[in-house]
């Protein structure tokens, strides 16, 4: 998934060169923003098949079809949760009371690739991936990590689970991260998963779901087969999946789908913090918004920590009760999600905000003419 500045310098550069050389366009995606800014035409398919076209004012102006309006309903907005500093609920279930003590505690954190001989005995220069990250995440609280491509959002997410070297410091539950392998990382893994963005990558398409679910608490000796069977259906109950699904395999779901499975597992062993490393970037923007709505519902039900790593700030902004963006492997800025997003003080911020896509043609028709 582009970054939505590189995103931008890519929609720009498609517009000119369409100018210059009188060429059409057939643009397929599911961002509806990114239709708004580009489409004079579209269609929307459903099913394999077009269920409304039109000019694009007439279609996101006066949709006539209810999968449109959904699509556009489920469009993540800038200041749709201005002046509050919490996710909206998605559930009746009561909030989970946490504790005030943070679940991870990074300082200071730094990874470096290079430094050694390459080819040929030739040294390579050193490179910090992240320079000396610092921050907290409490119970049932979620940060919200941002930033341009090659950042560092998602070298921080793999070296906070220990899934890459790094110097510094990385307490989960008050347990020091760094250094630790084998038998004494066993304990961490249980407190912390990730989520990744690929969900069919993220499974073996040879192992039945049941087994992929039920993975972590085998490696973990968690239960005995019955009992993991049950945990495994319970789960799949709880993400929004029937238990029947267990027996089948990754090809036969859709993608939302495979998320939720994923985040199934991700909750096999009780963590109390998930990494989630833009883990609705590939989804339409429909089933993107469910899956949103289930982390949320979870971190209600549950006192979840989340790190969610996203390129979206409007999905930052849906999620997250704080925030920081990433630059050049530091953060240049952090605070509330609304102190940022209400009153961003860096200028790398303000660029990311301005770069989000409106789901509205005509603004982008009035620009044009100024």
């Amino acid at each position: 998934m582009i970054l939505r500045g590189i995103e931008q310098k890519i929609l720009t550069l498609m517009r000119e060169l369409r100018d210059e050389f009188n060429t059409s366009i057939l643009l397929i995606t599911h961002d509806m923003g990114v239709v708004a800014e580009m489409a004079d035409r579209v269609a929307i398919m459903q099913h394999g098949r077009i269920v409304e076209q039109g000019d694009a004012l007439d279609v996101f102006g006066k949709p006539s079809q209810a999968y449109t309006r959904e699509l556009l309903a489920a469009v993540p907005r800038l200041g749709t949760h201005a002046g509050t500093d919490e996710p909206p609920r998605v559930s009746n279930t009561p909030v989970v009371v946490t504790p005030a003590t943070p679940i991870v505690e990074v300082e200071k954190l730094s990874v470096t690739y290079g430094g050694k001989r390459g080819l040929f005995g030739k040294a390579k220069t050193a490179a910090p991936t992240v320079n000396e990250v610092s921050f907290t995440i409490k119970a049932g609280q979620t940060l919200g990590l941002v930033g341009e491509s090659g950042s560092g959002k998602s070298t921080t997410g793999k070296a906070i689970l220990n899934l890459i070297g790094f110097a510094g410091s990385v307490k989960i539950e008050g347990r020091e991260v760094h250094g630790l392998s084998g038998a004494k990382m066993q304990p961490v893994r249980r407190a912390a998963q990730m989520i990744f963005q690929d969900p069919y990558a993220s499974l073996d398409p040879r192992m039945s779901i049941g087994s992929a679910i039920a993975e972590p608490l085998v490696i973990h000796n968690v239960g005995n087969a019955s009992e993991r069977k049950d945990r495994v259906a319970a789960l799949l109950k709880r993400v929004g999946l029937t238990s029947d699904a267990a027996s089948r395999y990754p090809h036969e779901f859709s993608g939302g789908q495979r998320q939720r499975i994923c985040i199934a597992r991700a909750l096999a062993l009780e963590p109390k913090l998930i990494v989630a490393d833009e883990s609705v970037a590939a989804l339409d923007v429909s089933v993107r918004a469910r899956v949103l709505d289930l982390m949320l519902e979870l971190q209600e039900q549950m006192g979840l920590a989340y790190l969610f790593i996203s390129h979206d700030m409007a999905v930052i902004e849906k999620m997250s009760h704080h925030v920081a963006v990433m630059r050049s492997g530091q953060i240049v800025e952090m605070g509330t999600r609304r102190q940022v997003f209400e009153n961003p003080s860096d200028d790398y911020t303000r660029n990311l905000m301005a770069a989000v896509p409106i789901p509205d043609p005509a603004y982008y028709r009035q620009a044009r003419r100024r």
